[in-house]
């Protein structure tokens, strides 16, 4: 196997994983144990104490214990009992609301596969879901890019006279400045507090503001090319309208092009919505992204099972 063909399985693996994060998630991304903060993963076992192999991997119950330099460390409270893992138990998140994820245990124990957060609430369902709307959020990005591009790239390509000269002009301009800052400028004209679903389309539109320049003079430049094709000119000779030319001749060749453009505008733009996150310009509290949890993980003071110095970590077996 190359390695071309195992990064695109990896890659492939990682998008699955994002897009299914929902049900593989154990909680919800705001589903917070207060009394869990900064608890270090739970180990998943196989066998009892003595040795014996269990009919069910287990997980056991973590319980905060203060300790003599006055920070906290985390040990296994055996009168808690086991953890069965179980498929697609019934459970219910913070707000009541019941969900089925597909692997899980039943409280008073937590399944914490990479810890929690200051908050209590699960690492990994916050990267799976804060993953998926990354994701989410630089596709839709990539899909409104992409339609402008090819719009603006036609109009510099097969429009008129002075619409070439003003679509070029305003292209140049866009190509010539900074893109993280350009970003960060459009994102600052925005308010800083909006609701979730406004907070995502304003980060979409920054993106396009910000990133269609470049993808439209690639389309420009195939369109000028298939402009001086033979077949086009026999398609005129045929009498074809020029909108019959522009979407069956010129437009249908640049399906390549634009596909080519997907591959490098989409983590362009995943990337560019982690680093809004992380900056503290995305997404706010609690929707979770890939660049609210590394501002998290990152300036937190308090420590946590991540960190090596942290009492926390002394607990785990």
């Amino acid at each position: 196997m190359s390695i071309g063909r195992a990064a695109a399985g990896a890659l492939a693996a990682v998008v699955a994983l994002l897009v299914a994060a929902p049900a593989l998630a154990p909680y919800a991304a705001d589903d917070a144990a207060r009394e869990l903060a900064y608890a270090p993963p739970t180990p998943i076992r196989l066998a009892d104490d003595a040795g014996r192999c269990c009919a069910a991997p287990w997980v056991a119950a973590w319980v905060a214990t203060d300790t003599a330099d006055g920070t906290f460390a985390y040990r296994v409270a055996p009168e808690a009992g086991r953890g069965a893992l179980q498929w697609r138990p019934e459970l219910a998140d913070a707000m009541g609301q019941p969900r089925r994820p597909l692997v899980g245990v039943q409280p008073p124990h937590r399944l914490l596969v990479l810890g929690a957060d200051g908050y209590g609430r699960d690492v990994l369902s916050r990267l799976l879901l804060g993953g998926r709307v990354s994701l989410l959020t630089g596709l839709a990005a990539t899909a409104l890019v992409l339609s402008i591009a090819t719009a603006m790239g036609l109009l510099m390509a097969l429009g008129p006279r002075m619409a070439r000269r003003t679509a070029t002009a305003l292209a140049d301009v866009m190509q010539v400045l900074p893109w993280i800052y350009l970003l960060l400028a459009f994102r600052a004209l925005l308010p800083l507090a909006l609701p979730p679903a406004w907070a995502m389309a304003a980060i979409v539109g920054v993106l396009v503001a910000a990133g269609w320049a470049s993808s439209a003079r690639v389309v420009a430049g195939e369109a000028r090319t298939l402009a001086a094709a033979a077949f086009l000119d026999a398609a005129r000779a045929a009498g074809a309208s020029p909108w019959r030319i522009l979407w069956h001749h010129v437009l249908r060749h640049t399906w390549p092009v634009l596909a080519a453009q997907a591959t490098v505008v989409l983590p362009r733009f995943v990337l560019a919505e982690v680093t809004l996150s992380f900056l503290g310009l995305g997404l706010g509290e609690p929707t979770p992204s890939l660049g609210a949890c590394a501002n998290r993980a990152s300036s937190s003071t308090t420590g946590g099972w991540l960190r090596p110095r942290s009492p926390s970590w002394r607990s785990l077996p």
